[in-house]
């Protein structure tokens, strides 16, 4: 243990850890804000001289997806893995294999936590861990899990009468995960509410609440420039631009986006979509595209590496995002970071990072009603630089450096508390 000054009196603090294990259901080559948040944990980590890991499924090679180059001094151990149905990209991994043998050897007396990125495939194994080493375990709720994610991503043909046992499944597997980690912490309130709906508020065996600590915004220490978006991709000068940041998954709400571009062009014949992102499914979201007649007024940038996409907010109009679903949004953050007004639902986590009025414009979650928030947005400048110069001060509010630093109390917690439940006679 540390002492620290506290009031002028001396203050007895729990020693951090020495290595923390990142488990992570999705990571890298797959693109998500898990990943960029995961990254800058374990950057300031290692910044500390804490060693970090990050264990995750195996990933067979995707042209769409870009390169990527983990934090200097960050570990990657890759599970053997399975495509997970329905959801393309998605991969479930088991803990076995030499990888992971290794891993717990190496660790084995060490003072470790484990930190698991869901409380599903990710927290099961993220416990067997813990169990092996005999380690407090962190589980992080990234996902609304109980939302409308499931149905968004199963085909129009499966029986809707099974997608309440598919909940059930996952409300046994989330509830066990939770009252076996030694803490447990969702994004948002919105997250933890539907959890708290589905019976699941607490952890540890029901002696401990859910937290909620929203993740930090994780800006690059230096922008890769794109010099001229609008002149890369076709676009004039004086037509308004949006941005679609992210996957385009069925979770994404992308159909919303383009159900409501459509509906949009009525009002606004010049607007144009640029969607930064993709995935396996992005042919079939460019397919749907052309079928609804948006032809030019949508182009596709694909995947870009994270310290790329600053150029994108700080040269489009407004950010739209299509998802009433969203666990927390940090796009949304990102792009009021960069003076980039937002529009999108009022629900879930967007309505929980956007000020509505303030820093974005936000609507019901129905596309009609999103397109018609984005009107003023595309056709008033004058709203547009009000909007977006309040931005950087909301953004501010989620400091990933106090993120991370509030992450690093949460193990010293688990920690104290594991050192004294074995001094226990």
């Amino acid at each position: 243990m540390a002492c620290v000054t506290k009031g002028g009196a001396h203050v007895r603090r729990e020693r951090g850890p020495e290595h923390v294990v990142f488990v992570c259901g999705t990571y890298y080559p797959r693109v998500t804000g898990v990943g960029v948040v995961v990254d800058g944990w374990a950057r300031r980590l290692i910044g500390r001289g804490i060693g970090a890991t990050v264990v995750a499924p195996a990933h067979p090679r995707r042209s769409y997806y870009p390169p990527h180059r983990p934090p200097e001094g960050l570990e990657v151990v890759r599970l053997p893995s399975r495509p997970v149905p329905f959801a393309p990209g998605l991969r479930s991994m088991r803990p076995v294999g030499p990888h992971w043998n290794s891993l717990v050897a190496r660790l084995k007396g060490k003072r470790v936590v484990v930190h698991g990125q869901d409380v599903l495939n990710a927290g099961s194994c993220a416990l067997k861990l813990g169990a092996r080493l005999m380690a407090p375990v962190v589980l992080h709720i990234h996902s609304p899990v109980f939302g409308r994610e499931v149905e968004e991503w199963l085909p129009a043909a499966f029986p809707a009468f099974a997608v309440p046992a598919i909940h059930q499944a996952a409300r046994r597997i989330a509830a066990a995960n939770c009252a076996a980690a030694d803490a447990v912490v969702a994004v948002t309130t919105f997250v933890a509410g539907l959890f708290g709906r589905k019976g699941i508020s607490t952890c540890a065996g029901g002696r401990r609440p859910i937290q909620v600590l929203s993740c930090g915004v994780e800006a690059p220490d230096h922008d890769t420039l794109v010099p001229n978006v609008r002149g890369e991709y076709g676009i004039p000068s004086t037509a308004p631009l949006l941005l679609y940041v992210g996957r385009l998954d069925p979770d994404k709400g992308v159909m919303d986006v383009l159900e409501a571009l459509v509906i949009l062009r009525r009002r606004v014949p010049s607007v144009r979509l640029l969607v930064v992102g993709g995935g396996p499914l992005e042919p079939r979201y460019r397919r749907s595209a052309v079928r609804m007649g948006l032809g030019n007024s949508v182009q596709y940038a694909g995947w870009c590496q994270h310290q790329e996409v600053w150029s994108y907010y700080r040269q489009a109009d407004a950010l739209i995002t299509g998802n009433a679903d969203e666990a927390q949004g940090l796009m949304a953050l990102e792009a009021q970071q960069c003076r980039l007004p937002v529009v999108g639902y009022r629900t879930g986590g967007i309505g929980l990072m956007v000020k509505d009025g303030v820093t974005g414009v936000l609507a019901e979650p129905e596309p009609a009603a999103l397109a018609e928030a984005a009107v003023p947005v595309c056709t008033n400048p004058e709203l547009r630089a009000h909007l977006g110069n309040a931005g950087p001060s909301n953004a501010a509010r989620f400091s990933a450096d106090a993120n991370s630093a509030a992450v690093l109390d949460i193990y010293r917690e688990v920690l104290l508390r594991a050192r004294l439940a074995k001094s226990e006679p």
